[in-house]
């Protein structure tokens, strides 16, 4: 990761911080201000390059980059076109994410999940074997797999910036359907990726023909979701049947108690 994108995620992880903190002086609030905003401002210039084909001579005005030019990498110094609009994405998140209006903190978590969806896709070229994931097309750099990585752990950062509110807060409640989209969301994420990997190498070793190996992942993730379902059905049915059961012998004593009220000559 060269030194201008080091300075980029530094200052996405800033504005992070400081949005963990519930109360914070102005001048914090400004300093992480001006990290989002500049984080989104570097992303967009460099946008603007791959889309005019131009050269503001962003990609080294930080830092002179040190790196030789690889085959991965078409502009000498410059962050790939995914790269470039995750941080955008994450910067115009942050600023959301900074607002203090409910509204603004769900803007804020979706275009997260967008920045994580990047990086997964990212993620899951490297694992497959497939560049156009990560590498959009031979004319502009491709996300580094460290670059990727990072941009998964910032996605999880700007998620968990604001807990207590926005979409955050039916996953991180205590109540049951919080307890279910902790549970499900891992299995979600993990096994439709683990599944997909073992069904593509099995199709380039060449047990299998392009068509089956489509089948057989649809066959698997809908099984995987309908297990999952069934083992949240069953947890909520446990959970259900003992407050039931703590229920009823309250019932009875209240029962007892207004019986006992009873006059004993009507």
């Amino acid at each position: 990761m060269f030194h201008p994108l080091r300075r980029v995620f530094r200052a996405a992880a800033l504005e992070v911080a400081c949005c963990r903190q519930k109360k914070l002086n102005r001048r914090l609030q400004l300093a992480g201000s001006i990290a989002a905003s500049s984080a989104a401002l570097i992303a967009l210039l460099t946008l603007s390059q791959y889309t005019f084909n131009w050269n503001l001579g962003i990609d080294r005005m930080l830092f002179p980059d040190s790196y030789p030019a690889s085959a991965a990498t078409s502009h000498t110094g410059r962050m790939g076109a995914n790269t470039a609009l995750s941080f955008l994405l994450a910067g115009i998140s942050l600023l959301l994410l900074s607002g203090s209006g409910n509204s603004s903190v769900w803007a804020g978590q979706i275009v997260a999940v967008f920045v994580g969806l990047i990086a997964l896709q990212s993620l899951i070229g490297y694992g497959y074997g497939v560049r156009l994931f990560y590498q959009l097309s031979a004319y502009t750099s491709s996300m580094a797999l460290h670059t990727a990585l990072a941009l998964a752990g910032l996605s999880a950062g700007l998620l968990c910036a604001r807990p207590d509110r926005g979409l955050m807060r039916t996953i991180t409640a205590d109540l049951s359907g919080g307890v279910s989209a902790r549970r499900l969301l891992p299995v979600a994420v993990a096994l439709p990726l683990i599944l997909g990997w073992s069904i593509v190498w099995g199709w380039r070793l060449g047990l299998y023909d392009p068509a089956f190996a489509i089948s057989l992942l649809v066959v698997a993730i809908v099984m995987i979701f309908a297990i999952a379902i069934w083992h949240s059905a069953a947890s909520l049915n446990r959970v259900e049947s003992r407050a039931t059961g703590l229920k009823l012998p309250s019932e009875k004593v209240t029962n007892g108690l207004n019986w006992l009220r009873l006059p004993l000559i009507p």
